[in-house]
C-alpha cells in the first residue's frame, strides 16, 4: 500500500538517512506488513517499455534504520519466481556474496498497479517486431 508519512516519521527519517535530508516529498510504502518511508520517484517518460527498475535509500519504520529500497516492474508471466524468493533459495543453499533481502511483494492490487503498454496498437509497434511488450 503506497500513503503519505506523518511529519514525525519523515523527521525520524531525515535524521537517519542523509540522503533524505534534502527531499521535499516523500511517500510511506508498505510491503509484507512492513513500512518503509522514501522520497517520490521521478518519472521517466522518454522510454514507452522497459523493467523500470529503481533503487533509493529508504527508512524501515519499524526497525529504525536505513535500506536500500528495489523498486521494479516485475513480469506478469506464469512460471517466474519471485526476485524474493530467489534470494531466500540463493542464501538457504549458502551462495557467497547476494544481498540480504529484508521484504518484498507487490504495493497493491494489480488492477491498479498493471501495465498497460500492451493496449497500445500504433504503427511504430506493428513495424517493428524487435518490441516484445510482456505484462509488467
Amino acid at each position: 500500500m503506497v500513503g503519505i508519512p506523518s511529519d514525525a516519521e519523515v523527521e525520524c527519517a531525515k535524521s537517519i538517512i542523509p540522503e533524505l535530508k534534502d527531499k521535499q516529498s516523500f511517500l510511506t510504502l508498505t510491503i509484507s506488513d512492513q513500512c518503509f518511508i522514501t522520497h517520490y520517484p521521478k518519472s521517466q517518460l522518454h522510454v514507452p517499455v522497459g523493467r523500470w527498475t529503481h533503487v533509493s535509500f529508504a527508512f524501515d519504520i519499524g526497525n529504525e534504520c536505513q535500506v536500500l529500497l528495489k523498486d521494479s516492474w516485475c513480469f506478469l508471466l506464469d512460471g517466474i519466481m519471485p526476485e524474493g524468493d530467489i534470494y531466500l533459495q540463493l542464501h538457504e543453499g549458502e551462495v557467497p556474496n547476494i544481498p540480504h533481502c529484508l521484504s518484498y511483494g507487490d504495493i497493491g492490487h494489480n488492477h491498479y498497479y498493471q501495465s498497460q503498454t500492451q493496449e497500445v496498437k500504433d504503427e511504430y509497434f506493428t513495424h517493428h517486431t524487435y518490441w516484445q511488450l510482456t505484462l509488467h
